[in-house]
């Protein structure tokens, strides 16, 4: 924790992510040729190739490495198969790791030490509960943008599913995002670690989002910080974790 608070260099990132996530027995190769369940398949190829991470569209090379870690893991596991924001998920690592048999290997341990499996069963358990928890806390500490969001029929599901199935890779720039990536990995990434971060969010951008209605308001909600966020508010971010 202490060369995640000092900052993590980008040559250790990957190292401190694969520690962090408890190496077991040694896992499967990377299918030359996998093949995923035909409805995962094709969902996870149209979400491959519109996926971006921090606004910016993944390069045709990108989209083909992510599309064939998707296929790999929905064989591997069929009893979850492929599910939306794990396109976000995988993407990050592809882009850390550069490889695709590290990126497919780390997924599998970070579903298992994270329990993303939560996220992606049929009735979405650990989904459901950092939602909640993040709608309590909404009301606790900003009762004036929760009665905002209610004034514009905004209920915070229609943002907060995005922000976590994802672990924020789809509403943060790529920066951002690695480095709250450092510290989630290494708290384990509760339910109440995102209720926190997702209230940080909300209160570095409060009095934007007060003066903002209608779609202008959904726009910010789906990119809070924008695409350059500045130096200090993503300080303020992470310290908030």
């Amino acid at each position: 924790r202490t060369l995640v608070a000092s900052g993590v260099p980008s040559s250790r990132r990957w190292s401190l992510w694969t520690w962090t996530l408890d190496p077991r027995d040694p896992l499967p190769e990377l299918p030359g040729d996998p093949v995923a369940i035909p409805a995962d398949a094709t969902t996870a190829q149209v979400d491959a190739l519109r996926t971006s991470l921090g606004g910016e569209r993944l390069s045709a090379g990108e989209v083909e490495s992510l599309e064939k870690v998707l296929r790999a893991y929905a064989s591997y596991n069929p009893d979850i198969g492929y599910c939306q924001g794990m396109n976000f998920v995988v993407a990050l690592l592809l882009l850390v790791s550069g490889d695709e048999t590290e990126t497919f290997r780390t997924f599998i341990r970070l579903v298992d030490h994270l329990e993303l499996a939560g996220f992606y069963a049929s009735d979405f358990p650990k989904l459901r509960e950092s939602t909640e928890k993040s709608s309590e806390l909404l009301q606790k500490l900003l009762p004036k943008l929760c009665n905002h969001l209610d004034e514009n029929g905004i209920l915070v599901e229609q943002f907060l599913h995005s922000w976590h199935i994802s672990l924020f890779a789809s509403c943060l720039p790529r920066a951002t995002v690695l480095e709250l990536w450092d510290e989630l990995l290494t708290s384990r990434c509760t339910a109440a670690d995102l209720a926190g971060l997702s209230v940080a969010l909300l209160e570095l951008r409060e009095k934007q989002l007060l003066r903002s209605n209608g779609q202008q308001l959904m726009k910010m909600l789906k990119f809070p910080l924008g695409i350059d966020v500045e130096e200090r508010q993503a300080k303020a971010l992470g310290m908030r974790l």
